[in-house]
């Protein structure tokens, strides 16, 4: 596992975990690790009040954290994505790869 890769899943991990704490109201969360042949997956997940998607980049500065996850992710050639709805929680899947996937 590349060094760039591990320190991009765990500030991803990081900052999921912060937006969790601080925007969430989330009575559980967890992060689940997943190692498979080609890839390392993780999914972070919560119960709290979750948002609109459709306002994820229009510039407000709570989403901005997901905009800079993907980038982060996306960055080491791996994918990120996130769903959420309001009331709902909120569902982060990170996938990064391991060995010569990596860009």
């Amino acid at each position: 596992f590349d060094a760039n890769a591990e320190l991009a899943a765990f500030r991803i991990v990081q900052e999921a975990l912060n937006n969790v704490d601080t925007h969430a109201q989330a009575r559980q969360s967890s992060v689940l690790v997943s190692f498979e042949p080609e890839m390392v997956r993780l999914e972070i997940d919560d119960d709290g009040l979750g948002f609109d998607m459709k306002t994820v980049g229009n510039g407000r500065g709570s989403q901005l954290g997901l905009m800079g996850m993907r980038e982060r992710a996306e960055s080491v050639g791996g994918c990120f994505d996130a769903r959420s709805e309001k009331n709902e929680g909120t569902h982060i899947t990170l996938s990064l790869p391991i060995g010569s996937n990596q860009k």
